[in-house]
């Protein structure tokens, strides 16, 4: 009571170690490997879309693992207002819309595998033609519609607007002691 309501936080499953498509560009697709990836920064920026103006929140906790990354952060946006990035994602979440992710990253070292050779990354073996970046940045995360790795996920885990369901289970919890 009197508190001003807390950000909506958020975790996301941003890869998974498996093969992406890096855009209409490339033709070839291409594989992070986890072991050279380091985060550019403690704390780095979740947009929509890959693009700046989009600023959405921010990564409060990065992990970075042999098989996978997930952050988890806060909302920082307007999320009242469903023209801002951070309303529209909030929005479409709160009707039950499953947003993907998609990692921002700069590679700094990367390797062109052959057709029809074999490489092991991230514990799983893949075919030539593709690439393997060797080493890279994070610095980036987004909320997309559709990700180049569809395993990833992207939740929202607490929602502050007001009506929400979330507020409504927590009420209904407090009124039975919970």
């Amino acid at each position: 009571e009197g508190e001003s309501p807390k950000s909506p936080t958020f975790r996301i499953n941003a890869y998974n170690g498996g093969l992406i498509r890096v855009g209409y560009y490339c033709p070839y697709p291409s594989v992070i490997d986890l072991s050279g990836l380091k985060a550019s920064a403690k704390r780095i920026p979740i947009l929509l879309d890959h693009w700046s103006g989009n600023l959405v929140g921010q990564a409060t906790d990065i992990e970075i693992t042999d098989r996978k990354v997930n952050l988890a952060g806060i909302i920082t946006g307007d999320i009242e207002n469903p023209e801002t990035p951070a309303g529209l994602v909030m929005s479409h979440a709160k009707r039950g819309y499953e947003w993907q992710a998609s990692v921002g990253v700069r590679p700094d070292k990367h390797e062109f595998i052959e057709d029809k050779a074999k490489v092991t990354v991230n514990g799983k073996t893949f075919t030539g033609p593709l690439w393997v970046v060797r080493q890279g940045s994070l610095g980036e995360v987004s909320f997309v519609a559709l990700g180049a790795d569809g395993s990833t996920a992207a939740r929202i885990a607490a929602n502050a607007a007001k009506g929400s369901a979330m507020k409504e289970f927590h009420d209904w919890l407090r009124a039975r002691n919970f």
